[in-house]
């Protein structure tokens, strides 16, 4: 099941990690176009979120450095070019309770390339527990959709 074009074409780009601003858009497409690095923004949120951007700002830079390793280890097996959204929820103990969809937007990303990088999203929890404030705005989970803008 793909995701649905609006998840991705109008999502809400917000965070990066290695941006200079999570908040702004234009450091986001600024990253998005760096041909050396690999980049993992948070693509679609509840808006609710925007009071909690240094919170995502935390998981973004953690999967950003789980993505990193797997891709040192097997750089050869990664699809270069290619972009992988991975849709999850994240519940308030900052576990990833269960991935729920992945779209490789038509880049043709190897079997292996998503798999990395649901692995890299799974593998950076637990995250930090939520606030009792944040379970109030969010309740106890939340989806969330990162992408991978995949550069070797």
């Amino acid at each position: 099941m793909k995701l649905p074009p609006s998840l991705f074409l109008g999502a809400v780009l917000l965070f990066c990690a290695g941006c200079e601003s999570a908040s702004a858009p234009t450091d986001l497409g600024a990253a998005i176009l760096n041909p050396r690095a690999t980049q993992v923004a948070v693509t679609s949120i509840d808006p609710r979120w925007t009071s909690y951007g240094i919170y995502l700002k935390g998981v973004t830079s953690s999967i950003q450095a789980q993505w990193n390793e797997i891709r040192e280890e097997n750089l050869n097996a990664i699809t270069d070019g290619s972009t992988v959204s991975v849709a999850f929820i994240l519940n308030s103990d900052g576990q990833v309770s269960r991935v729920l969809d992945h779209d490789d937007h038509g880049t043709q990303a190897s079997t292996y390339t998503i798999h990395a990088c649901i692995q890299a999203v799974g593998d950076g929890a637990p995250y930090a527990l939520w606030t009792d404030e944040m379970i109030a705005a969010l309740g106890k989970e939340q989806k969330i959709v990162v992408t991978f803008f995949v550069r070797s």
